[in-house]
């Protein structure tokens, strides 16, 4: 859908000057055209006692009036203020600050209801608001005079999407999803996503393979939580990149981790577990004494489409890749065993380089070609990135990438609930399925 026609994302948005006032206005106009999330919003800021006394009546002789910047001098009449505090965080007790000396204060958004007069005051940032809030509160005192109840209430961005979040989750099963919620929720997505709860399912996550995309980091945020369920919490790793994510760690000698992240392949979306085998010569080492012959890949693993990229990489002296060399399937027949492993596998001193090249090329044809850095092919990489510098030696590991390609949907209807769901069994399953396929029964097979 066309960002443009959100109720709420005008052409002139990306002026921070007025994002505050687009805030308190998405949310009073949710308030006035959503009567679900008024509803919800008036049980969190009001007592039991007050909601009762107000709702709890077959024929009601008042209605409630909804404003945005209204001065508080005009506010009268009132037996009972709160005040709403609406920042970024929990900004903790408001009676405890000190009010803002303002002549004449404005409330953000205002909403009247009999006796009961309620104020909210929003900040876009974790910025603290109680003192304008306070100062709101008792300049509508003054008006009131007599003995007037004063309540401050904490609903910050947090409470306030959770209710968002609850009441768009409700429409959605009726049907019928109020265009103003729906869309107060996308533009609160694309302004600032920790302010969503971690905790969404997969089936309530669109699918989004675009590290722009709100969905795309919820998406993950949703996968770490399920990678800390595949076998316990402590079996995971954070991985360092623009978003930290978790990885599944494992100790089987020829991997240490797996990851798991959304793809789009042949137009499908999935969850695709990628694993590297013998990444390292350590690794390699584990690996081949299993599967000295390599392993015959089928097309599938219990069921699902796989992917198997056999590779070779060329790293420096700190262990960083400089270089991944990508034989064929047919190639890695004979480069992905414990023969060539033996022979190629470990550190290369720079007298011992022409040898190289040579004995390679019996095995990958035209390998210089088949070089990468960083997964983009270059020409003569391996010239640039080791003959022609003054590089003294590198360390070839034997390797293979495999890829298990979950289809999304069938991961949205097994992530059935928040604490061990179906979708962390299932990754458990392909994960031992993987490994009984390399250290099971017919590994170490003399060569």
């Amino acid at each position: 859908m066309d960002t443009h026609l959100n109720i709420f994302r005008f052409f002139n948005a990306d002026k921070k000057e007025f994002l505050e006032d687009n805030l308190s206005r998405g949310f009073a106009l949710c308030l006035k055209y959503d009567s679900i999330f008024l509803d919800r919003v008036l049980q969190k800021v009001l007592s039991p006692d007050k909601y009762g006394e107000l709702f709890n009546t077959e024929f009601p002789d008042y209605r409630i009036d909804i404003d945005l910047q209204t001065r508080a001098s005009d506010l009268e009449d009132f037996k009972t203020i709160v005040g709403v505090a609406c920042s970024g965080i929990d900004v903790g007790n408001v009676e405890a600050a000190i009010a803002r000396e303002t002549l004449s204060p404005e409330t953000d958004v205002c909403i009247r209801v009999k006796d009961i007069c309620i104020l909210f005051e929003f900040k876009r940032t974790s910025e603290d608001c109680r003192a304008q809030l306070k100062r709101q509160v008792e300049r509508i005192e003054e008006n009131c005079g007599g003995d007037v109840k004063k309540e401050y209430i904490n609903l910050d961005w947090k409470k306030i999407i959770d209710i968002l979040t609850s009441v768009s989750s409700f429409q959605k099963q009726i049907p019928n999803e109020n265009p103003f919620t729906a869309d107060f929720l996308r533009f609160l997505e694309t302004f600032n996503t920790d302010w969503f709860s971690l905790t969404r399912l997969l089936n309530n996550i669109p699918f989004s393979s675009d590290i722009a995309s709100p969905n795309y980091r919820f998406l993950n945020n949703r996968l770490d939580q399920i990678k800390k369920q595949v076998f316990r919490d402590d079996k995971v790793i954070e991985k360092e990149g623009k978003y930290k994510r978790l990885a599944i760690k494992v100790d089987y000698g020829w991997i240490n981790e797996i990851n798991s992240g959304p793809v789009n392949r042949n137009n499908q979306n999935f969850i695709d577990i990628g694993m590297h085998f013998g990444d390292t010569k350590e690794q390699g080492r584990h690996f081949f004494n299993r599967r000295p012959n390599g392993i015959e890949w089928q097309n599938q693993i219990l069921g699902y489409e796989i992917e198997v990229q056999p590779y070779l990489k060329i790293s420096n002296a700190y262990g960083s890749a400089l270089l991944w060399i990508g034989p064929t399937i047919e190639e890695s027949g004979n480069t992905h065993t414990k023969q060539f492993f033996d022979k190629f596998a470990g550190k290369k001193r720079r007298e011992e380089w022409n040898d190289f090249e040579r004995d390679l090329s019996g095995y990958i044809a035209d390998w210089k070609n088949k070089c990468s850095v960083r997964n983009e092919i270059v020409s003569n990489s391996w010239d640039d990135e080791l003959t022609n510098t003054q590089r003294t030696s590198f360390s070839l590991s034997v390797g293979t990438y495999l890829r298990i390609f979950v289809p999304y949907t069938e991961c949205q209807a097994l992530d059935d609930n928040l604490e061990n769901p179906k979708i962390a069994l299932r990754f458990r399953e392909i994960i031992e399925e993987v490994k009984n396929m390399i250290d099971g029964p017919l590994a170490n097979i003399p060569v």
